[in-house]
């Protein structure tokens, strides 16, 4: 475990609820990362399952984390109660039933600082196989550190193996003891404001004001303006050659790129590291899922993003997820991306062929959930989705950015949400009958 006492507070926000069976993997995979100064909030969102006491149970042997309990409220409430009780310099989540690489906030963090920005996020991988994740996770190297910010690369790398390895599927009590005790030691919980974490870094933006009590001169250039940037081009739009491995996005380039389904922009808060001052003032929609959609403008817009490709965040596909079943919630997913797109256009009135191009992939996605559910209920739905779409769509636009299957996906719901239905019926017949 790496020296990481002299660098800033991470927030870690994982809301908890029924996921008895993929906790303890996810909280290991977070307590056993090589960036071990973090305090890691887990919000019990009601369970009726054992996951509460696999949350005491972890943070009595771990001080860094605090344990919150609440009636069962969503995820976004949960999300929320995270932040009001967040104390670090940087804040991140993770969901509960997901696992992260062990250097997933050792990269994110070096990214922030070489690129001098309030953002950055990596890439992500599907996974229903937990045992696959965990074996390719057990031999993963930790992260090479550019030559930043040397003095904490040297506490980094002190007296530690360049190779990390892991049982995740058991906690390392070793290491819980000392991080546990390098975290008491070094954290006032009466005064978080003045303890060594805000004396370290508290303030990495010297253009903006802060809320932290104080600032550290050396970190008073980890974000600048936009037209400060280094090490992007601002014209790029496809990040997919492997020599951008690690780049940095501007907020249009990001959004451009979002509007359009690029899956490494997805909207999406899960992945990333974010400056806690982009939160003060901002919270997820209580009672609604998708919130990290209709917020993901007010997040993104704050600071160009550090970036990447190299994949650190697992997110476990399982039946009954909020990306896997359908019921009358997820049509919450139109109106966030409408909040989303609108303010695209708005801030950005070159890309609103873009947010309508976002728009009308929502509406397509949202009716080819209600077929694949076979969510007969909603059946009616579809025509109304496919209404809208017939007014709004840019055709043109569209076919120039779709994907090849979202083409022929949107003609067919053009044409009628039944042929779409039949196709989908017929298509996922051929695939159970190559299994």
């Amino acid at each position: 475990m790496k020296q990481t006492k002299n660098l800033p507070l991470i927030s870690v926000i994982i809301p908890v609820f029924n996921v008895e069976k993929y906790l303890r993997t996810c909280l290991n995979s977070v307590i056993n990362q090589t960036y071990s100064r973090l305090e890691i909030l887990l919000i019990d969102d009601g369970s009726s399952d054992k996951s509460g006491e696999i949350c005491a149970e972890f943070a009595r042997k771990d001080a860094r984390i605090r344990l919150f309990s609440q009636p069962n409220s969503g995820q976004a409430v949960a999300r929320n109660l995270g932040l009001d009780n967040a104390r670090g310099e940087f804040v991140s989540f993770v969901d509960s039933d997901d696992v992260i690489a062990p250097d997933f906030f050792e990269t994110l963090y070096y990214l922030i600082v070489n690129f001098k920005t309030k953002i950055a996020m990596c890439a992500y991988e599907p996974f229903s196989d937990e045992s696959a994740i965990l074996a390719r996770l057990q031999c993963k190297n930790t992260a090479k550190f550019d030559e930043i910010c040397t003095q904490d690369r040297e506490n980094f790398t002190a007296n530690n193996s360049a190779n990390l390895k892991l049982n995740l599927d058991v906690p390392n009590t070793k290491n819980c003891a000392q991080n546990s005790e390098n975290f008491a030691s070094n954290l006032d919980t009466n005064d978080t404001k003045n303890s060594e974490i805000y004396a370290q870094t508290s303030a990495f933006c010297a253009t903006k004001k802060s809320k932290s009590a104080k600032f550290d001169e050396q970190n008073a250039n980890f974000c600048t303006d936009d037209a400060n940037l280094g090490k992007f081009d601002t014209n790029m739009t496809d990040f997919s050659d492997t020599q951008h491995a690690e780049f940095c996005a501007t907020q249009k380039q990001v959004f451009t790129r979002a509007t359009l389904g690029d899956a490494f922009f997805s909207t999406g808060v899960c992945r990333g590291l974010y400056a806690r001052e982009i939160f003060y003032d901002l919270r997820f929609p209580a009672g609604q899922i998708y919130e990290d959609v209709a917020i993901f403008f007010d997040i993104f817009n704050a600071s160009a993003c550090a970036c990447s490709q190299k994949k650190n965040y697992f997110y476990r596909v399982r039946a009954g997820s909020t990306v896997n079943s359908f019921a009358a919630k997820h049509l919450a997913a139109t109106g966030a991306v409408e909040r989303f797109a609108t303010l695209v256009a708005q801030h950005y009135p070159d890309l609103s062929r873009h947010a309508n191009f976002a728009r009308c992939s929502s509406a397509l996605g949202v009716a080819f959930m209600i077929i694949r559910a076979e969510a007969k209920e909603y059946r009616a739905k579809t025509y109304e989705l496919q209404n809208f779409v017939r007014k709004n769509i840019n055709f043109g636009f569209f076919m120039h950015n779709a994907s090849k299957l979202n083409r022929i996906l949107m003609i067919l719901f053009l044409i009628s949400p039944k042929l779409l239905a039949f196709f989908y019926k017929i298509y996922s017949k051929f695939l159970r009958r190559l299994k």
